[in-house]
Formats: C-alpha cells, structure tokens, sequence
C-alpha cells in the first residue's frame, strides 16, 4: 500500500503509504520499497503527530470524548446493548459504570483497541507510530501534521447520535481481531480494491448512519489531506506521508484524487524502490528577501 506520487507541476515527491494504526512487533521491519523510501525522504507527514500531544490538546481531547452533566450512556442504550457492553469490557478489567460519562464514538474506539490490545495488536506498534519514532530520533528528517487535534476530535463529535450508536453496536458485534487481521493480509498484498470493500465501503445494512459515518470518517476530510500534500510537493524535496490505509483507497479517496489533479500514481511493488525513483529530488530554495 505505497504509492510515488509526482506531479510536472510541483517540484517535490511524496511516498504515499497506507498505514494501520495497531500492529504486532514482528511486522517489522517493513518491505524494502517502504524502508527505502523513508530513508531516501526528508519529511514525514501524518495525519496527527500522536508523539507531541500538549497537555492542553490531551486534555481537549478527553473533554471532546465526555457528556455534558445531564447525559449519560446508560440512558442512551437499550439494556441489552449495555449488558453487551459489560460483558465485553470488565473482563479486561474495565467497570462499565466507569464509561457512563464518555460519548458513544468514544466508548465504541475503547472497546475495539481493548479488543485487539488482548490480542497483541497495540498502537505503539501501528504503522505511523513506528514511522514518527523513527523520524523524531532522526534530526535530519522534519515531521508535519496534515490535520489537527482539534479537527479530528470534531469529526466524531459533529457525528449524529445515531451513527454513533451503530459506531458502538458494530464494536460489540464485529470481530475488530478478524478484520485487523483480514486487512494486515490485505495491506501486505497492495490489495486496494479489497480494503475499500472490506473496510472502508459503508454497508447497505447500516442505512443512513453508515453512509454518515463514511462521510465523516473519510469523504469530509480528504480535500485538505489532498491540499497538504500538494504543499508538501510545492515546497521540492522528497516527503514520505503515513496516513491510514483507509483513506488511499476507492473512487473518492486519496490516489483518485491527486491523479483527476493531475498527479501521476504508481503503487510500488515489494523488493525494493525502482532505480528512478532513488534519484533524490532537491528542495526549493527560498528567494531572498528584497
């Protein structure tokens, strides 16, 4: 899931990749092409640097995730699916009564990485968080963000009740270590067509809260990821951009929509980086001031 993206327009490159956001230690390190692209990069973007957090933006973050005094999820849920929640959660140690004040989008992200951290698949080994270690111990790299703390935080909390509602069933109804485990499968093999269908398309069962949830989660945000990396590119150099898999994929995602923008994109193959692509490319230089 790595993509060159140039464009005659703008002086730089980027390297596109995929990532998933909770991995296994032995996933790495990862396929030649990617080791060779971020070392022959001399920036990373994400979507957001999780590594550099203020306490101020942590602490937006849990207000962003917590009802105001006169709601709670009890009241919200019908008693079974709250019973669902109980008996998913306080095994792993997790008083339900202790997720009463927390909005459903958040309860619903805790209980699938509860889930797949039971398992192994942890978020300081997901596949940006390996490249923003290795990037902020490298001073010769710089690291950008292509969306903020702030924005993010919105795009679940602008969410109507109802998606988040189906946002938590799914949580409890799904397998999240089945279909982490289907992806990484997926994710090794460059299979685009399947991660959207498998993960990103919403499904004709959820109606209209899956087609929300889509919107937001993906469709709303990727003008201005699109808009970043344009900048990065305008700027020269060669940048290598970690953003979920998610958001490459299908008709409206990200490689469609730098290539109807004029960008050429070629997905790499494994191995190693094809000899064009090791040729670096130069920065602008800023002009001097009059």
């Amino acid at each position: 899931m790595l993509y060159a993206i140039e464009d005659k327009k703008r002086d730089g490159r980027v390297f596109l990749l995929g990532s998933i956001h909770v991995g296994q230690e032995a996933s790495y390190p990862l396929d030649p092409t990617i080791e060779e692209a971020f070392a022959l990069s001399e920036g990373l973007a994400v979507e957001v640097d999780i590594t550099s957090l203020s306490p101020e933006q942590s602490m937006d973050m849990m207000g962003a995730m917590m009802f105001g005094e006169d709601e709670s999820l009890s009241a919200m849920l019908e008693p079974v699916v709250w019973q669902k929640l109980a008996s998913t959660l306080e095994p792993m140690g997790l008083p339900v009564e202790a997720l009463d004040k927390m909005r459903p989008w958040a309860v619903a992200m805790m209980a699938v990485e509860l889930q797949l951290m039971a398992k192994g698949f942890l978020p300081d080994h997901g596949i940006d968080r390996y490249f923003l270690d290795r990037a902020h111990a490298d001073a010769a790299k710089t690291v950008t963000a292509l969306e903020t703390v702030e924005l993010q935080m919105g795009v679940f909390g602008n969410m109507s009740t109802e998606a988040q509602l189906l946002m938590l069933r799914e949580s409890l109804e799904e397998d999240p270590v089945a279909m982490v485990t289907d992806v990484w499968k997926r994710w090794l093999l460059g299979d685009a067509d399947g991660i959207y269908t498998n993960m990103v398309a919403p499904q004709p069962e959820d109606g209209e809260a899956g087609v929300e949830i889509h919107a937001a989660l993906f469709d709303a945000r990727h003008l201005g990821m699109v808009r970043g990396i344009e900048g990065l590119m305008n700027q020269g150099g060669t940048w290598f951009v970690v953003v979920g898999a998610g958001h490459l994929v299908g008709n409206a995602g990200l490689v469609a929509m730098l290539a109807e923008r004029g960008a050429k994109t070629t997905q790499l193959d494994s191995g190693g980086l094809p000899k064009k692509l090791k040729k670096t490319k130069k920065k602008k230089k800023k002009k001097k001031a009059a």
